[in-house]
């Protein structure tokens, strides 16, 4: 096994790498739910402008999203032994605080040896990184403080839990009264809760830092919509008439 930091022995050693591996697998879980949404965000404005009075495909499209979106979130907040999840990283990570030490961060950095002032610089912002996260000895990662962010996770996405539990997971014979509603606004809310802590434990166990949570996306993804939806003065995708192309600016 590839070494990761000269002091672990071999229990936490593989336990720091399967940490690693899981803030990996959520980063990109959580990539894909700030994708989507900026999908959404464009398509349902577009949606609204083109035709106002008919909400039939907006109303079809809008399930779609948010049965995709809120199972996404739901599987983030999962503690179930089998799960990749952020719930399980915050959990373990809590119980077991001292295997990510504040010298094991400043490895990650590959800080060099020269020049003598890159290496002064990086490692002092190193150890101002690891600052955030320090128990009250300095040297390891602070429970209390994964605990909080544990806690504010499943607060954020107690809503979206129990309803993708009693009604898109399964669908329970429960009055409607015991389910909560949710709103678009508690849906981004979670999002962007979990972008901020993907953020925050990526630069932990990666020393690595995530500029925005929102792919860019290279191709051009409107072209089908683009005539009838997002530039309705073209009549059709082939144009007016038989002719190919857009109408005439005349």
């Amino acid at each position: 096994m590839e070494k990761i930091g000269p002091t672990l022995t071999a229990e936490r050693e593989a336990r720091l790498k399967k940490w690693i591996g899981w803030v990996e697998t959520i980063k990109h879980q959580v990539y894909d739910l700030h994708h989507h949404r900026a999908v959404w965000r464009e398509m349902r404005q577009a949606l609204l402008s083109a035709s106002p009075d008919e909400s039939t495909f907006l109303e079809h499209y809008a399930r779609l999203y948010t049965e995709r979106q809120l199972s996404a979130v739901r599987r983030l907040v999962d503690p179930d032994s089998r799960a990749v999840s952020l719930t399980r990283l915050l959990t373990e990570l809590s119980e077991h605080p001292e295997i990510m030490t504040r010298r094991l961060h400043i490895e990650l950095w590959k800080v060099p040896a020269d020049p003598v002032d890159v290496r002064k610089c990086l490692t002092k912002r190193a150890h101002e990184v690891f600052d955030r996260y320090a128990d009250g000895d300095g040297d390891n990662v602070d429970p209390e403080q994964v605990r909080k962010d544990l806690a504010d996770w499943q607060r954020t996405c107690d809503k979206i839990k129990k309803i993708v539990n009693k009604r898109i997971a399964h669908f329970e014979a429960a009055d409607d009264s015991s389910i909560p509603a949710a709103t678009y606004a508690d849906l981004d809310k979670a999002i962007d809760a979990v972008g901020d802590f993907i953020r925050k434990y990526t630069l932990l166990f990666t020393a690595g830092f995530i500029v925005q949570m929102e792919p860019t996306i290279p191709s051009d993804w409107k072209r089908p919509f683009r005539a009838p939806l997002f530039e309705p003065r073209y009549s059709s995708l082939d144009g007016p008439g038989t002719g190919r192309g857009p109408r005439s600016e005349e």
